[in-house]
């Protein structure tokens, strides 16, 4: 009787200290998540005062202590693999038990549960297995991870406290090397001793955190999770696999842990803990992770990466208000980002979705794992050490239960219809956010097929099938169906699949064995598959997320091998090529809004250091969109679902990402982005491809355009295919006919084509109309507004647009080369010839070979591209288009010097052009004589299919006298447009040369195909 009244008055005086029991919850959720909680359903709760038993016999104790709720936190062993990271976690713990003190006056009990240093536990394994066959080997394996262990409290903690440490540890390793001994003469090592050997990590780690704040002043202790943690075994013996995601193999007895906590709390060498000012510090407990006890008090484990089912479990006995799993990342990211370097942190998460994140692979945390806390409603936060300032994210709260929202939504789909209007989905989302919360996959699956062939029911077929698999203890992670010939496939570990397959296989070989009626047609694997999953609970009863998951997978030519969606339609699963998990994760992530629909571009043109060229003048304007995405940075991820950064694509929910440039000399490739802005890009890539170097994730190529166009685009072309991205736009800024060769084939593939190349729009007619039929039957988009007039003046895509909505156009006539204007209006001021030309050329305004401009072979081209663009105009060939042109016979047969430190190519065309500069004055004086100015001028009539370009003088009141400097004007002839009645002709006139006029049009066409782009499939007012 007297040991019962003892042990009852123990207990109540256990339950005065330890928090929770008889105690009021307390403690909100971090501020920085309130608007991201009430989002999702979590009710804030401010601090509030909480009463305790307090036996009137317990004099001393300091009611705060008593009162006011724990936190957890916990440290997993790469966070304690040096010295340092001891020291840096272990003050993260005291600023982090001071945070609420400023608001709520007092600090906050803490305790942290540690790991094993990082390597320590795969250390300790590989000594057991070691004595078997070596003692001596093994015993000096251990001496030296005991004394690492020992190094790092000499470095951290006091010679007093360090002294502890060794003493402790070496006692521990003399137990350890009795244990060694043993397992050498049995020649094997009991399940049980190795998880007790392989537990003394964590004490280890435990003591060394303790020995460093004890140092420092802090009342801090250790505690042995096996004198508290009573758990049994349900998943057999041993350790288990390291990284698991299915099995934990253990679980808590409340019950008796919470009587063993009690119990270690009382004890009367604790009651400075008990007595600590909570106003100036707050005690700290360490606890051992991944250790535990049975109810018969033998040592066990929680089992590889157990870890954070310890702080969970502790964070319950302790009744905390909160967790936190310190990690390496800034939280649960929306991806694994060293696949999808586009994934950023999410706000927050249910309960439900990051379970499922975690089966399907994520490193979030195991599902049972956050069993405790779902059960007594304790948020977890995800954070991240080497960033202790980022909020990370809290997985908080339930998600509605597929029956609440199969109701809620029978009964706003009736209302729906009543009212005519569309239903609303049970789950609201935030503005611009994604009804997903991540995308995750699982590597090394195999797919098991048994194919029916319709003669056995598909009742009997399931009922036997898992059967077989649940007596060989072989776990199924996806099913997929086909009722109709009783065929069905499931997606297995690759592991289990030749046990499976044999199981299996025995089981319906009688079927198979049929010589006639066969019931089974066969059974199979298929090996070397990934399940591809995304996760939310806002893809339930929202029409729209399957389609687009499957699109983007055909977008970015992955195969789907199988897909499945769970009851309460938080998860589609895909089964694709292991080959392919990446690309089809990136797709994934990118076509369901995670980030903006992301554009993959490729550049093709000159670009360098010391030159302005219209291809380097294009990259600049796509980096000054702010929506450039690179490695290391990500528009979408920054901004979040509320952030709002200045953009001038604010609106279109796009990202650029150049991810291919082929330039004179070299190619640049990266899947990652291209970071343009990079200073010294240009300058070091010469060098860098020469020595085959990758750089920053840019891998550079010798061997540009000019070296050899062929392998440098076979190159750019393989890295296309290659591309997660679908959406894939091809930018050629050159005017190359090799380059020009290659449409037709990247049309075929899937990607875009934007173009200045007049070789393609004005080349043979043959060629033209291949890439038209391989852009309609491939679906891609050919936009080439830059090689008509006008350098982007919106003239072919008006014409194409007149006439699709049935206009008829009769004849163009115009200005049609800003050069050419410009060199011809300069003569009118008194400029000579040769002198215009120059100053064309130095400006940019002439073609890369001013020659093209004066040959009026560029005009040409642009009236042949202007003319296939007029429907019932006859068929014109450059070649044979009459044309003048502005360049003498003697000098076209001139070669220009290109040898290096030659003058520029437009300085010695200037003086072969001199000579001929007075009849040039002549003709301006003859025409400004009668009223007149020189213009060039290009006509095209469908009617009579006639086309040319000509000097003409036109009246100084004509339309096209109008056009000065570098403008271009055309003058369309329709039936819409051209009467007086009507208004005269349409007039389309503007500047037309440059470097920035003509990269500038070139973006226009790249935003014009984006736009058809970016699509969001899934209706936000669902």
């Amino acid at each position: 009787r007297r040991s019962m009244v003892g042990a009852t008055l123990l207990l109540l005086e256990a339950c005065a200290w330890v928090p929770g029991v008889g105690v009021a919850r307390g403690h909100a959720a971090s501020v920085r998540h309130a608007a991201a909680a009430v989002a999702h359903g979590v009710r804030m709760v401010a601090p509030a005062p909480v009463k305790s038993i307090q036996p009137m016999f317990m004099e001393g104790l300091c009611n705060e202590v008593a009162t006011v709720p724990w936190e957890v936190h916990k440290f997993g062993g790469a966070s304690l693999a040096t010295p340092e990271l001891y020291i840096q976690c272990a003050e993260l713990l005291v600023s982090e038990s001071k945070r609420h003190r400023p608001t709520i006056g007092t600090c906050v009990p803490t305790m942290a549960i540690v790991s094993a240093r990082a390597g320590v536990t795969d250390k300790l394994i590989n000594i057991v297995e070691t004595s078997k066959r070596d003692l001596k080997e093994s015993v000096r394996l251990l001496d030296v991870v005991a004394a690492e262990q020992i190094a790092v409290a000499r470095q951290i903690a006091s010679a007093a406290a360090a002294d502890e440490v060794e003493r402790l540890i070496r006692a521990d390793a003399d137990a350890i090397g009795s244990a060694l001994r043993a397992f050498e003469l049995l020649k094997s090592v009991p399940a049980q001793a190795l998880e007790v050997v392989s537990g003394y990590g964590e004490v280890w780690s435990a003591i060394t955190m303790e020995s460093y704040l004890s140092s420092q002043g802090i009342p801090a202790t250790w505690l042995d999770a096996r004198e508290v943690l009573v758990v049994q075994t349900t998943g057999g013996g041993g350790l288990g696999d390291k990284g698991s995601t299915n099995v934990m193999g253990t679980d808590p007895l409340w019950a008796p842990s919470e009587i063993k906590l009690a119990a270690w709390f009382a004890v009367e060498s604790r009651a400075r803990l008990r007595q600590v000012d909570l106003t100036s510090q707050a005690p700290i407990i360490i606890v051992t992770g991944f250790v535990a006890a049975t109810a018969e008090g033998v040592p066990t484990t929680l089992k590889r990466s157990g870890s954070d089912y310890s702080a969970t479990i502790f964070a319950r006995l302790m009744k905390a208000s909160r967790i936190t799993m310190w990690k390496n990342v800034d939280g649960v990211y929306t991806a694994d980002p060293r696949r999808v370097p586009e994934a950023f942190p999410i706000e927050s998460l249910k309960f439900d979705e990051a379970i499922e994140l975690a089966y399907f692979g994520a490193q979030v945390l195991h599902p049972s794992a956050m069993t405790p806390c779902i059960e007594a409603n304790i948020p977890i936060y995800v954070r991240n050490i080497f960033n202790p300032s980022h909020p990370g994210t809290v997985i908080t709260g339930r998600a509605c239960s597929l029956e609440t929202s199969s109701i809620g939504w029978a009964g706003e789909l009736k209302s729906a219809r009543k009212e005519l209007r569309k239903a609303a989905c049970p789950v609201a989302l935030g503005d611009n956010a994604s009804p997903i919360r991540g995308v995750t996959s699982v590597d090394s699956v195999a797919i098991l097929n048994v194919q029916g062939t319709g003669l056995m029911s598909s009742v009997e077929m399931t009922a036997r099938l898992f059967a077989v698999l649940r007596r060989d203890n072989v776990p199924v992670m996806m099913i997929s169906q086909a009722s109709a010939d009783s065929s069905i496939c499931l997606g297995i570990q690759e592991s289990d699949a030749p046990r499976a397959l044999a199981a299996v296989q025995a089981e319906f070989s009688p079927e198979i064995a049929m010589k006639e009626n066969r019931r089974i047609s066969g059974v199979s694997i298929e090996p070397d598959k990934a399940i591809v999953a995304i996760v939310g609970e806002g893809m339930a009863f929202r029409p729209g997320t399957g389609a687009t998951f499957t699109k983007a997978m055909a977008n970015a030519g992955v195969n789907i091998r199988a897909i499945a969606q769970g009851s309460s339609e938080r998860q589609i699963s895909l089964m694709v090529e292991r080959s392919e998990c990446t690309k089809a994760l990136r797709a994934a992530h990118a076509a369901l809004a995670l980030s903006d629909t992301q554009i993959s571009v490729a550049v093709i043109g000159s670009i360098s250091d010391s030159a302005e060229s219209m291809p380097k003048e294009l990259l600049k304007i796509i980096a000054d969109t702010g929506r450039l995405v690179s490695q290391g940075r990500n528009p979408s991820a920054l901004r979040g679902t509320s952030a709002k950064l200045p953009t001038s694509l604010d609106g279109l929910r796009i990202d650029l990402k150049v991810t291919a440039i082929a330039n004179d000399r070299e190619s640049l490739l990266s899947f990652d982005g291209i970071d343009v802005e990079q200073p010294g890009l240009w300058a070091a890539a010469a060098g860098r491809a020469e020595r085959g170097e990758t750089h920053a994730g840019i891998q550079y190529t010798a061997g540009g355009l000019q070296a050899g166009a062929d392998s440098c685009l076979e190159l750019v072309t393989s890295h296309l295919i290659e591309d997660f991205n679908g959406n894939r736009i091809i930018i050629d800024c050159t005017e190359n006919p090799k380059v020009a060769e290659y449409y037709q084939r990247w049309l075929t593939l899937g990607a875009h084509v934007v173009s200045c190349n007049k070789h393609a729009t004005a080349g043979s007619m043959a060629a033209y109309r291949a890439n038209k039929m391989a852009r309609r039957e491939a679906n891609t988009q050919w936009l080439y507004e830059c090689s008509g007039p006008g350098s982007g003046l919106p003239v072919l895509s008006t014409l194409q647009d007149m006439q699709q909505t049935g206009d008829r156009i009769h004849r163009i006539e115009g200005v049609f080369s800003g050069t050419i204007n410009y060199v011809l209006g300069a003569t009118h001021k008194g400029v000579p010839f040769s002198e215009a030309v120059r100053t064309a050329a130095e400006r940019g305004y002439t073609e890369t070979d001013p020659r093209d401009d004066l040959s009026c072979l560029d005009m040409k081209r642009k009236l042949v591209t202007t003319a296939r663009e007029i429907i019932g105009m006859a068929d014109l060939e450059t070649n044979t288009l009459p044309c003048e042109s502005l360049l003498p016979e003697a000098v076209r047969a001139w070669a220009p010097d290109t040898s290096e430190g030659a003058a520029s190519l437009g300085a010695q065309l200037a003086e072969q052009l001199r000579p001929y500069d007075d009849e040039w004055a002549r003709r301006v004086q003859e025409a400004q004589a009668s009223d007149k100015v020189l213009k060039y001028v290009g006509r095209l009539d469908a009617a009579t299919g006639e086309a040319g370009l000509a000097i003409e003088a036109v009246h100084q009141t004509h339309q096209l006298a109008l056009c000065s400097g570098m403008q271009n004007t055309i003058v369309v002839f329709s039936n819409r447009y051209g009467a007086d009645e009507t208004g005269g002709p349409l007039v389309l006139q503007g500047p037309a040369a440059g470097h920035e006029l003509k990269a500038m049009g070139m973006f226009t066409d790249v935003l014009r195909l984006s736009r058809t782009l970016a699509e969001w499939t899934i209706p936000k007012i669902l």
